[in-house]
């Protein structure tokens, strides 16, 4: 019987030792499985941080809201053209204030969309992964927006004449300050930069498509 109960004891040493065993190789694949995370998004960030579209991401919270909110001088102008459209006289010109009205929509949501995204911004105006959009998406959103750019330019100089270059001189400076600072990985003048562009670019553009005649300021002689 002492047999018995020593050879019990034994066995009971046994598996607690084993449950011993498990629980520490419980605790190693944790610790491994919480290392490999850790260096994924290491390595996530160390390509955001070398990646021109998206470098803007290593920047604080704070300062990705103050340059996405530059955009909202665009959806002012918008709006200032969309509500003088009721009262417009111009709809069948070259120039209508219509068509203005579309673009500077078309534009306010293509930067808007494409900022949004570089940002890495979210539901919870942060993004708790390293990327929540990809690269592909936000380089996509970035030929959109420029392209919307460029139309809108075009027609601007259909309509106004060769000096709105000349108006927009200023503003593309800073576009251009701001390209060579993000290629240099200085984002937070680029933010700066390229966020006084936004604000540059959207009183430009409020200058120029203020100017089409409206119910109220014609006079009517009889």
């Amino acid at each position: 019987r002492m047999g018995f109960f020593s050879a019990s004891g034994a066995g009971g040493d046994v598996r607690e030792n084993g449950g011993g065993v498990d629980a520490e190789l419980g605790l190693e694949v944790l610790a491994v499985g919480g290392e490999s995370l850790l260096a994924n998004e290491k390595n996530e960030k160390n390509k955001i941080s070398g990646d021109h579209l998206l470098g803007i991401r290593r920047l604080s919270l704070n300062w990705r809201i103050i340059f996405f909110l530059t955009n909202v001088p665009y959806w002012m102008v918008a709006y200032s053209a969309i509500s003088r459209t009721f009262t417009s006289t111009d709809y069948l010109s070259r120039c209508s204030l219509e068509a203005s009205a579309f673009f500077l929509t078309l534009i306010a949501g293509l930067s808007t969309a494409f900022h949004f995204s570089q940002c890495n911004l979210g539901p919870e105006l942060s993004c708790h992964q390293p990327s929540c959009y990809s690269r592909k998406s936000v380089l996509c959103l970035k030929r959109c927006d420029v392209s919307g750019a460029f139309a809108f330019g075009g027609y601007l100089l259909l309509c106004k004449g060769v000096h709105v270059a000349f108006v927009f001189l200023i503003p593309i400076l800073l576009l251009i300050g701001s390209i060579a600072a993000k290629k240099t990985n200085n984002f937070k003048w680029y933010a700066v930069l390229h966020g006084i562009w936004h604000l540059a670019g959207a009183y430009v553009l409020y200058v120029l498509t203020n100017d089409a005649p409206t119910r109220r300021n014609i006079t009517y002689s009889v």
